[in-house]
């Protein structure tokens, strides 16, 4: 046998090796490559240190792609996935802006009056061009007039443009909302009093404040007790300190408050009390030495 008849029959019997390893995979369905797809996007870290990421995140999304062109059976889910890549994937990553811009029309299409589909693409819109933000908010308004985080972001927008008493009353609106959660007003309340202070529109606040404090209060009274430490932080914030560090030493008195909502609050009061340090450094020494006895009290507990 010649050297090169050999060396044929070795590449051809490795052929037959690889293609029954092919055949021995499990065959993967649509549906099976976009869940696997959703947890390699999903796992991405931007903080990874490996090499790789973001070579394993573009497999990822081309997971997902596959089960798109293989028709998957739920579609919107494969879109949104493509969404929350471009989102979160690595810069220069797929999908490219405009293998985006396809999907957002695709999904627009399929489901023009889908809240959480025209908040995402709002979103998108506020990341690209905020000033083409706007529209896609407003848009979000008019098919779920109570979506709060929608409206807070108006609002936001109109005290950008110097249409403050607008904004006050969209954002007093969107507080009262039942979708308006305590996290959420403390994020969004919180940035917008700043801006009012800092641009000569103080005499605003007290009217916000009013409007935030009893909507905090009846989410507390509802059971809600984080609400009740976003209420004592954002009195700090707003210049009611010592009403707010008594409000927040009243609630480590409470039997029903655990330890990790104990140390979120501390965290949260001692973050606004810090941003003037010297005038308040008794009260950090205060609520940090009550909070400290409150989470030993309940450690000494549960031994």
């Amino acid at each position: 046998m010649t050297g090169g008849n050999r060396l044929s029959i070795e590449v051809a019997g490795a052929l037959v090796l690889l293609c029954a390893c092919c055949w021995a995979q499990p065959h993967q369905t649509a549906e099976e490559k976009l869940a696997a797809g959703e947890r390699v996007v999903e796992g991405y870290s931007s903080e990874d240190v490996l090499p790789t990421s973001a070579a394993e995140f573009n497999r990822g999304v081309a997971l997902i792609e596959q089960a798109l062109r293989e028709n998957v059976k739920d579609r919107r889910r494969a879109l949104l996935a493509l969404v929350e890549a471009g989102r979160t994937g690595p810069g220069g990553a797929n999908p490219t802006p405009k293998r985006l811009g396809e999907v957002f029309r695709e999904l627009l299409r399929s489901y023009p009056r889908d809240p959480e589909l025209l908040m995402k693409y709002a979103a998108h819109l506020q990341n690209t061009g905020p000033k083409a933000a706007l529209p896609a908010y407003l848009h979000v308004l008019d098919v779920q007039p109570d979506n709060a985080e929608a409206l807070f972001i108006v609002a936001g927008y109109h005290q950008d443009a110097g249409e403050v008493a607008t904004a006050v009353e969209e954002l007093i609106r969107a507080v009262r909302l039942k979708s308006a959660d305590a996290d959420m007003i403390q994020v969004f309340v919180s940035g917008f009093v700043t801006d009012l202070n800092a641009l000569g529109n103080s005499q605003f606040v007290p009217r916000v404040s009013a409007a935030v404090f009893e909507a905090l209060a009846a989410q507390a009274r509802a059971g809600n007790t984080k609400a009740a430490f976003v209420s004592a932080a954002l009195r700090v914030e707003f210049g009611e300190v010592r009403a707010g560090v008594e409000e927040f030493l009243g609630l480590l008195r409470q039997d029903s408050v655990d330890g990790n909502m104990i140390r979120d609050g501390l965290e949260s009061i001692t973050r606004y009390l810090s941003a003037d340090e010297h005038e308040n450094a008794q009260y950090i020494e205060q609520v940090s030495a009550a909070a400290a006895e409150a989470l030993k009290a309940r450690a000494k507990k549960e031994r």
